[in-house]
């Protein structure tokens, strides 16, 4: 269960920062590049959509234990 409770801890974070960055971020961009606001997140979406279809490998149908084996022969710095 520890492999679980970290990811969720992990995620949780990541999305908090996410979400900070964008309410952040919205008003100057909308200032900047009126009508090209979206267009930066648009693209920041679809550059962590390829990442997630290039580096995340499937889970479903594997217990948090096999999850947990899988990365632990994953090394950190693939990327």
């Amino acid at each position: 269960m520890y492999a679980r409770d970290t990811a969720m801890a992990v995620g949780i974070f990541i999305n908090w920062v996410a979400n900070w960055l964008v309410a952040f971020t919205f008003p100057h961009l909308l200032e900047y590049t009126q009508p090209f606001t979206f267009l930066v997140f648009v693209s920041t979406t679809a550059f962590f959509l390829y990442f997630t279809i290039r580096f995340v490998p499937e889970t479903k149908g594997l217990t948090v234990t096999e999850v947990a084996r899988e990365f632990d022969h994953i090394p950190l710095n693939i990327c």
